[in-house]
């Protein structure tokens, strides 16, 4: 364990009196998170984020809100440590440091999966995923945003496993702001699907090109990704499984794949949409280019 960053959020911790500390762990990015942090697979201070009619089975792959205690004394605690531990191998933990009770936490956080796109159609946000989570801070209006996060005063996770990060959050007033289901406009939508996107490629990569994605540093492989993403997107290549391919090419030959004389003449054919790319690839690992 990288102890860094630990003792940067200790160090913050220590001084947040009044202040509850929480961990929102997610069982389906890490299904032994709740036993590998507290010891039970029924701890007491812990609540399912999901009701209790999506049964037991559906309660063990959910987001889980689970109490460290108040922020000062839960600065020096093994539980602390341990879930450091589990963000570290998982993007499974993001922390909330809140006045509120437990019960009153989990209601709020419960209400906060619910969502509404622009065509009215209701989905649930997985805003507890810590690879979504700060997209959604950007995404949203302030208005929006004093709404929605007000369940607390900060949220911290680990981006990738590796860098400590924390916003603001909007406070936690004894009335809920947020009066139903969020309602996203289409950009924040196309955003939030954008960053979905992003992470599915990495997992398909990390499948497909493992040795050649994590030669590369945790924190810039989502950056990478984008940079393809928007590359095969102003090349009018628009289907996922061509753009992944791209990203495929690209880890194998370099960064530099395109520039490369095979693909010199290639490319803006595919480009203009004159061949398909694997007519391409078929051509440049044949050797021709006519």
């Amino acid at each position: 364990m990288d102890h860094a960053p630990l003792g940067r959020m200790q160090a913050a911790l220590s001084g947040l009196h009044e202040q509850q500390l929480y961990a929102v762990v997610d069982l389906a990015a890490c299904p032994d998170a709740r036993m590998r942090i507290t010891g039970s697979a029924r701890p007491a201070q812990a609540q399912c984020l999901l009701p209790a009619s999506a049964g037991a089975g559906a309660q063990d792959a959910a987001p889980w809100l689970i109490g460290l205690g108040s922020a000062p004394a839960a600065a020096g605690s093994s539980r602390l440590r341990k879930c450091f531990a589990v963000a570290e191998s998982a993007p499974a933990v993001v922390w909330v440091t809140s006045p509120l009770a437990l019960d009153d936490l989990a209601a709020r956080l419960t209400q906060r999966f619910n969502v509404v796109l622009s065509g009215e159609q209701a989905m649930v946000l997985r805003w507890h995923d810590p690879r979504i989570l700060p997209e959604l801070d950007a995404a949203l209006s302030p208005e929006q945003r004093a709404a929605f996060f007000a369940v607390g005063t900060q949220a911290w996770w680990l981006e990738r496993g590796v860098e400590l990060r924390c916003i603001d959050l909007a406070g936690a007033p004894i009335q809920d702001p947020l009066e139903g289901a969020l309602r996203l406009t289409p950009p924040q939508e196309d955003r939030l699907m954008w960053v979905s996107e992003r992470e599915q490629f990495l997992v398909e990569l990390a499948a497909r090109r493992p040795d050649a994605l994590h030669a590369r540093a945790p924190l810039q492989r989502a950056r990478w990704v984008e940079r393809w993403m928007q590359l095969a997107q102003r090349d009018n290549l628009q289907s996922h499984a061509d753009q992944l391919v791209l990203m495929c090419l690209a880890l194998t030959h370099g960064d530099d794949v395109l520039q490369q004389p095979r693909w010199h003449d290639v490319w803006p054919l595919v480009a203009q949409g004159q061949i398909s790319l694997l007519d391409a690839v078929a051509r440049c690992e044949s050797g021709a280019t006519a």
